[in-house]
C-alpha cells in the first residue's frame, strides 16, 4: 500500500476516534451512545494495517454514515409534524 494511501486511512480512522469521543459527526450532528460504539468499529478497522480491513473499514463508514442520516432525517420529520 502506499504512504499517501496509509496516510489517508490512517488521519479517517484518527477522526472516527475523534468523533465517536466527541459524540459529533461531520455533516450530521450530535449522535448518540449506540452511534459513538458503532464508530469505533470501522476506527479498529482501519488501525488494523491490511487492505481488505481498510475497506471493510470504510464500508462500515459509510454504513455508519447513511444510519445517521436515516436517523437525523426521521428526527427531522417528528419534530417538524409536532410543531
Amino acid at each position: 500500500m502506499s504512504v499517501m494511501a496509509s496516510a489517508f486511512t490512517a488521519m479517517t480512522a484518527i477522526w472516527l476516534v475523534a468523533a465517536a469521543m466527541e459524540g459529533y459527526l461531520y455533516r450530521i450532528g450530535s449522535v448518540g451512545v449506540r452511534m459513538r460504539c458503532a464508530l469505533l468499529v470501522p476506527a479498529a478497522l482501519m488501525i488494523y494495517p491490511e487492505w481488505i480491513s481498510d475497506l471493510l473499514g470504510f464500508l462500515a463508514l459509510a454504513v455508519c454514515y447513511l444510519m445517521a442520516m436515516l436517523h437525523t432525517t426521521k428526527r427531522a420529520d417528528i419534530t417538524k409534524c409536532s410543531t
